[in-house]
């Protein structure tokens, strides 16, 4: 048999094995096999929310403005067609008319 090269684990590898080491012991609380003061199950609990990622739900919430080719101007076509992006543009500030109202 070889010699493991890699005598410790990555951080990564820790953290999930701490993870699932917490999981192991709520669920056998759950199951009725261990018992656990509320402070450790409390403790326990914050550490998950320090480990597992949340899984609420989010909303996204935006504009997308879409804008015909035909309609911009040449020099904004020729900046996107030699800016190497997937047609990302830099927003352009307005600037207000003399006695426009904002």
């Amino acid at each position: 048999m070889g010699v493991r090269r890699d005598l410790y684990h990555p951080e990564e590898v820790r953290e999930k094995i701490k993870t699932s080491q917490i999981i192991n012991r709520l669920n056998l609380l759950i199951r009725g096999k261990i018992t656990m003061t509320p402070h450790q199950v409390t403790a326990a609990l914050g550490l998950l929310k320090k480990t597992m990622p949340d899984l609420t739900a989010t909303t996204v919430s935006g504009r997308i403005e879409t804008v015909k080719a035909d309609e911009l101007a040449d020099s904004l076509l020729a900046h996107i067609a030699t800016a190497g992006s997937a047609g990302a543009v830099e927003p352009t500030v307005r600037t207000p008319e003399p006695g426009e109202v904002h």
